[in-house]
């Protein structure tokens, strides 16, 4: 068994006697971080016109090989306190450049520092950026300089989580007291919102508190949340027990997995 493939792999395993694909729909998330702490991302008109820009389709096909599902810059769609009537962001070209005009970006430059499993996407961005007059520099770094003590000086990065519940996401993203707050947000009402939802047990009493908290992060968040990734595990034919599973895990069930008889 092989786990967590990468996408552009797939093709080795397709229709391969040796090994075949176990795809897991997951709600594991890949994303752009937009730093509100610094220029020009502090104008909510730029993080706008940003998600504006981006052509999720597009990333999907390209960046995840179309393994997996287009996102609308929330996460933990599977809560079940999850607003499902925010409408889904579309790409609009004409609306990202009018609104870099009004914040006088009509020509933009900015880097993104990313890690080496984010380079794909990152380009696939850039070449986007360019259709509205914006460039974008990609800069690949390691993980240690990725992670390190400059992290949140980025004024865009790409970044990817498990599908977990909302307020657990939130606790590592960007709630307050997040542990990892690469996007900067800090909104007074999201925050009272969310330091609300985490008091109340009851899903019907945490619901509108959980709604207008991701409407806001919807409408003023750093967070461009543009696709959901499959999970994808290389099996060899004498290994059964396997099943897609959403958990991102399913070659980790070792209580359910069985070999095959026959020569190694």
């Amino acid at each position: 068994m092989a786990n967590a493939i990468a996408p552009e792999h797939t093709v080795l395993y397709r229709d391969n006697p040796r090994a075949g694909l176990v795809v897991s729909v997951t709600y594991g998330w890949q994303a752009f971080n937009l730093n509100q702490r610094i220029e020009p991302f502090r104008d909510e008109r730029v993080r706008r016109a940003f998600r504006l820009l981006v052509d999720r389709r597009e990333l999907v096909a390209r960046v995840l090989n179309g393994e997996g599902r287009v996102a609308n810059d929330l996460y933990a769609p599977q809560d079940p306190t999850f607003n499902h009537h925010i409408p889904q962001r579309e790409t609009d070209l004409a609306e990202a450049r009018s609104l870099l005009k009004s914040a006088g970006h009509e020509r933009l430059s900015v880097e993104a520092v990313v890690p080496p499993a984010g380079v794909s996407a990152a380009l696939v961005l850039a070449e986007q950026a360019k259709r509205v007059g914006v460039e974008i520099k990609v800069k690949k770094v390691d993980l240690p300089t990725y992670n390190g003590p400059t992290k949140n000086s980025f004024a865009i990065s790409t970044g990817s989580a498990l599908g977990q519940s909302f307020l657990c996401t939130g606790l590592n993203q960007d709630a307050p007291l997040a542990v990892t707050n690469r996007t900067g947000f800090d909104d007074a009402r999201f925050g009272s919102l969310f330091l609300q939802a985490l008091k109340v047990a009851d899903l019907e009493r945490r619901r509108p508190l959980v709604q207008e908290a991701q409407q806001i992060q919807h409408d003023r968040g750093g967070l461009v949340i543009w696709g959901f990734a499959n999970a994808l595990d290389a099996i060899a034919p004498r290994v059964g027990g396997v099943q897609p599973e959403h958990s991102h895990f399913p070659t980790w069930r070792f209580d359910s997995l069985w070999l095959r008889g026959g020569a190694a």
